[in-house]
């Protein structure tokens, strides 16, 4: 019986590491791809309220795919390319569980101010950005998904992005804009 005890235990204390280290990396992984767009973009402030998947439609893979995007060149958002039928399960899964969180300065890079109020009149370009998924792809490598809002006033543009990581590095396969204000 005891034995039994210990087995269990030592289970749920791997599980736990496990679980601790998993949500570390994808911290660390979420920092990396934002502090990327931040560079691509020439962002200088950011809002501290993410995005929601589901306030763009993205409720599922087949919306992540293609349903829901226009004007998308089919070779950059091919998606069907990278992930299995298993793949795509977990993807639609993560995209209809994902609770967003609001976004710490240390998030961020040190040359962006954070902006945790209305910043409707700031007469700034203000930055929001979804909560990455992320997605390992049936060629091993890790796959990102980001949505990026930027705001004028009461002007704004929201872009989809579709990230790569190759060699520990990420890049961007693909970028569209998918809503205007």
């Amino acid at each position: 019986m005891m034995l039994k005890e210990s087995l269990v235990k030592t289970l749920f204390l791997f599980l736990g590491i496990y679980l601790t280290n998993n949500q570390t990396n994808l911290k660390e992984e979420e920092c990396k791809v934002i502090n990327l767009i931040c560079n691509e973009e020439k962002v200088e402030y950011v809002s501290d309220k993410r995005l929601e998947w589901n306030d763009f439609g993205f409720t599922n893979y087949k919306k992540l795919n293609h349903e829901n995007i226009v004007n998308f060149e089919r070779k950059d958002f091919e998606l069907d390319l990278w992930f299995d039928e298993a793949q795509k399960a977990e993807l639609s899964e993560k995209v209809q569980s994902y609770k967003s969180t609001k976004i710490q300065k240390n998030d961020l890079p040190k040359n962006i101010t954070l902006i945790s109020k209305d910043y409707g009149q700031l007469r700034r370009t203000v930055y929001s950005f979804s909560q990455p998924i992320f997605q390992q792809g049936k060629d091993g490598n890790l796959y990102a998904f980001i949505l990026v809002s930027q705001t004028f006033e009461s002007e704004g543009t929201t872009k989809y992005f579709f990230l790569q990581k190759n060699d520990g590095k990420w890049k961007i396969r693909g970028m569209r804009i998918i809503g205007f204000s």
